[in-house]
């Protein structure tokens, strides 16, 4: 499969995952925050759990672009595009699906 798509993320997708990658951003600078000025161990640690959350929210939302658009598309072209594609899918399901 193509990895430099140009059509790989629609507009809408591309802002939502960008909104989320603001939102885990703005996380990570509170949990900086909460370390400078020395919080509690045990909040700082539920915070790290809320932004571990997040980021398996952002690539589960990635994940599912990935095998609507540029999955689905590869595997209509057939031959050795779809098996390409099958290899990549199982490679991604064995590293990331935890």
């Amino acid at each position: 499969m193509n990895p430099a798509s140009d059509d790989a993320l629609d507009e809408p997708r591309k802002r939502e995952l960008l909104a989320r990658l603001g939102r885990v951003r703005g996380q990570v600078e509170g949990i900086q925050r909460m370390v400078e000025s020395g919080r509690y161990c045990p909040d700082i640690l539920q915070q790290s759990s809320a932004v571990h959350a997040a980021l398996r929210a952002f690539e589960k939302l990635l994940l599912e672009n990935h095998l609507e658009r540029c999955v689905t598309r590869a595997i209509q072209k057939g031959g050795s595009a779809a098996a390409q594609a099958t290899e990549e899918v199982l490679d991604l399901l064995y590293r990331y699906v935890r």
